[in-house]
């Protein structure tokens, strides 16, 4: 109850806190622990708590969320359930591993807008990325080359999609 208290209640404030979660699974030799504090949580759930769901909404974030430089995921995610397990509030989530939180950064208003790329530059930085990652020079050349898509005008993907898919309110269609 202690570390649900620490979060507002109201779901736009809720969700607007910004944890970050990493994309690394669960340590093989973690998950034992990992299913031992997320069992007295599941259990609220099961009553169907509010507090159930807010701290399952709140788990992976505060454990599964990106590792400071130099430690090692595996370390980190069994430190921060052992401190989970322990109800070591405080030091969880403002210790040594002090959880990385995602602000959004707000513009200036002085600020110029950053204009879209054009075609051309889209494909020299997806050439870049294929160069990067695959270590082939004819794929990126290919990627220079790709002839541009042809745009879509605004809602008409929308309209195509929603004759394809019945939205609530449609006349069905006799067979």
């Amino acid at each position: 109850e202690n570390l649900a208290s620490r979060f507002p209640d109201e779901p736009l404030a809720f969700f607007q806190t910004g944890f970050l979660v990493s994309q690394n699974c669960i340590p093989k030799y973690a998950t034992i622990k990992y299913r031992q504090a997320l069992l007295p949580i599941a259990s609220l759930t099961a009553k169907n708590s509010p507090l159930g769901w807010k701290l399952l909404t709140l788990f992976n974030s505060i454990i599964l969320a990106p590792q400071p430089k130099g430690k090692k995921w595996a370390t980190t995610v069994q430190h921060r359930l052992r401190l989970f397990m322990d109800a070591q509030w405080d030091n969880l989530l403002d210790g040594e591993q002090k959880l990385p939180i995602f602000k959004r950064q707000h513009r200036n208003a002085n600020q110029p807008i950053r204009e879209p790329l054009d075609e051309l530059d889209l494909r020299a930085i997806q050439a870049q990325k294929d160069l990067m990652s695959t270590k082939s020079i004819s794929k990126a050349t290919k990627s220079l080359r790709k002839k541009a898509m042809p745009s879509i005008p605004k809602g008409q993907l929308t309209n195509k999609l929603k004759t394809l898919h019945p939205q609530p309110g449609d006349t069905i269609p006799s067979i």
